[in-house]
């Protein structure tokens, strides 16, 4: 069995909370940084993050490839229906589908995804992550070149 991904979210963001949940993917000796919406949460209005405009929540996930309209290709979806995280829309209005990793320059590019690229950089005092189609790129192959399976999303 593979070592799953594991998504490092800071506790304690070095980045202001407005422009995102900062985190990262130590992969092979190189680092892909990630972003992520603000956390938003209700327990009765929204148990798996506000769809849309928040994290999903710390947890492991399993890992499924599908195609993706809105991408046009294959796409590494996060699922734990436990959590309230499909692969599509689930059975509640509070549920929350279509979780993927996919490159993103900042939080505004993700809607309840995780956004990748290979550095972060200041862009007028806001963080930015560039080298994103490479990011994206290098997490795919390797999830798919060694057949990964879940990923761990938790805080450090």
């Amino acid at each position: 069995m593979s070592s799953p991904i594991i998504v490092n979210r800071f506790k304690n963001s070095p980045y202001d909370i407005k422009h995102g949940t900062f985190g990262y993917i130590d992969i092979l000796g190189l680092r892909i940084h990630t972003v992520e919406q603000p956390w938003v949460y209700d327990p009765i209005k929204w148990p798996a993050g506000k769809p849309n405009e928040s994290c999903i929540p710390a947890g492991t996930y399993r890992l499924v490839d599908r195609y993706s309209n809105r991408k046009k290709k294959n796409m590494c979806y996060l699922v734990n229906e436990n959590l309230g995280i499909y692969n599509s829309d689930g059975p509640k209005p509070t549920d929350r589908g279509a979780c993927m990793f996919h490159k993103a320059g900042d939080a505004s590019w993700v809607e309840g995804c995780v956004g990748l690229g290979v550095s972060i950089i200041n862009n007028g005092g806001v963080p930015k992550l560039n080298k994103i189609d490479l990011a994206e790129q290098f997490l795919y192959e390797y999830i798919r070149g060694f057949g990964i399976t879940t990923c761990e999303i938790r805080y450090v």
